[in-house]
């Protein structure tokens, strides 16, 4: 089921704000200008997913709480864990409709590394991966040659294929289901949006 939005970004950044702390010092806690987080507390801008979670974090509040979905304005907190949006989409720009969350290891994001969730859809990946289940995907654009990772072709439509480097300029992308042909392409058609680190399937 996917998780409502009652409220919008700017309005959670109003209500998340306090006496505490000040539109200035919220900047410089996270290396921002003070006239770029007003464009976020007047509407005028969205900051992007890095950039929710440093304040979240300044302000100890729930990220997804930040964004507007209806979910407990502050989170219980682990150490151990930390929680990644699960979406249904993964677009060139940004995640889809945000469906739920996930706890992955905190040391997973030593240096900075960012992950997201994607619940996939189809089932060109069978019986690999099924219709419904949650891929953790570590973002970067690069993979090594069999590593199973979330592709773009020519900037279009965002799939999930195990990439096979035939030479530096060329790829091959398999599909696990045989009713699918694998494709062999120029490497510079084939943006690499991450790997995919976990799978998790309910039985």
């Amino acid at each position: 089921m996917a998780l409502n939005k009652v409220a919008s970004l700017s309005d959670r950044l109003k209500e998340g704000l306090s006496d505490d702390i000040t539109v200035t010092e919220l900047a410089n806690k996270i290396g921002m200008s003070k006239q770029a987080i007003s464009t976020y507390v007047t509407g005028i801008r969205v900051p992007n997913r890095p950039v929710i979670n440093a304040i979240s974090e300044v302000l100890n509040i729930n990220p997804m709480w930040l964004m507007g979905y209806d979910v407990k304005k502050t989170m219980h907190i682990n150490p151990k864990k930390v929680n990644v949006p699960i979406s249904d989409d993964l677009c060139s720009d940004g995640l889809g409709n945000i469906v739920g969350q996930e706890e992955i290891p905190v040391e997973w994001t030593n240096g900075g590394q960012k992950y997201v969730g994607i619940k996939l859809l189809g089932d060109s990946m069978y019986p690999k991966y099924l219709d419904g289940d949650i891929l953790i995907i570590k973002l970067q654009n690069d993979c090594e040659s069999g590593q199973d990772a979330i592709i773009s072709v020519d900037n279009g439509m965002i799939t999930v294929r195990t990439v096979i480097k035939l030479n530096k300029d060329e790829f091959k992308l398999l599909p696990a289901n045989p009713e699918y042909q694998p494709k062999t392409m120029e490497a510079q058609r084939v943006n690499i949006l991450g790997v995919i680190k976990r799978l998790k399937r309910d039985f």
